[in-house]
């Protein structure tokens, strides 16, 4: 976890990961600066209440975040924030952590400064028509076939293993099994890593078919 931090602190965006009582665990150099702090090291244990961001917004952050840690992800919120050089706006991406027993562990996200500047997607790009996610020379111009991709929409909305093989209806082992060319074509371990990629690489784009599981969903099954 610690070298994927390393490598997001050279990207144009904001990184942060939260454990499940809302307590910043990590972040990239770029959050802790518009933290107003000396390193990401100064943000582990603290909550949205103990920073520059106190008045502005540590509520709706936790509002938010609990929503997401019950299975809500937030896509592309806009908000109005105040950060160290003032009152910036941001665009921001949350889901929750699951580790690989499909546990809540927490929260990651993303956000981007948007003040000023025009968006755009970066590395690889999705093709509608073929449902295809093509993922770029970063990962040997690989892509996701239809059903990867909808088993990747899935682990993006935070669905546990089962809630992918029921809304997907396809077998639980072959969710495995998927799950494990995911990891491979994405050279990770983790689900965990499948997120963080996606946020590495804008992919979160993906989320925005509003894939929810239904109240109840599989309760009979």
């Amino acid at each position: 976890m610690k070298s994927i931090l390393k490598n997001l602190s050279n990207l144009n965006i904001n990184y942060f990961e939260k454990d499940i009582r809302l307590k910043y665990t990590g972040c990239n150099d770029s959050t802790a600066e518009y933290a107003a702090l000396d390193s990401p090291q100064q943000i582990i244990n603290k909550s949205d209440y103990d920073l520059i961001w106190k008045d502005s917004s540590a509520e709706s952050f936790r509002t938010t975040d609990r929503e997401v840690i019950s299975g809500k992800p937030q896509i592309n919120h806009l908000e109005s924030i105040q950060v160290a050089g003032g009152i910036k706006d941001f665009l921001i991406t949350k889901t929750s952590l699951l580790d690989d027993n499909d546990k809540v562990v927490g929260i990651i996200g993303c956000n981007i400064c948007v003040s000023g500047f025009t968006l755009a997607k970066k590395e690889g790009y999705f093709n509608p028509e073929e449902q295809r996610l093509y993922l770029g020379k970063a990962f040997g111009d690989k892509n996701l076939s239809k059903k990867q991709v909808d088993v990747f929409k899935c682990i993006l909305h935070a669905f546990t293993t089962p809630e992918i093989a029921l809304y997907l209806k396809i077998p639980t082992a072959t969710v495995r099994s998927i799950i494990k060319e995911l990891k491979n074509k994405l050279q990770c371990r983790s689900k965990a890593e499948i997120v963080l990629i996606a946020i590495k690489n804008g992919w979160t784009f993906l989320i925005n078919e509003k894939v929810y599981l239904p109240k109840n969903f599989g309760a009979n099954s």
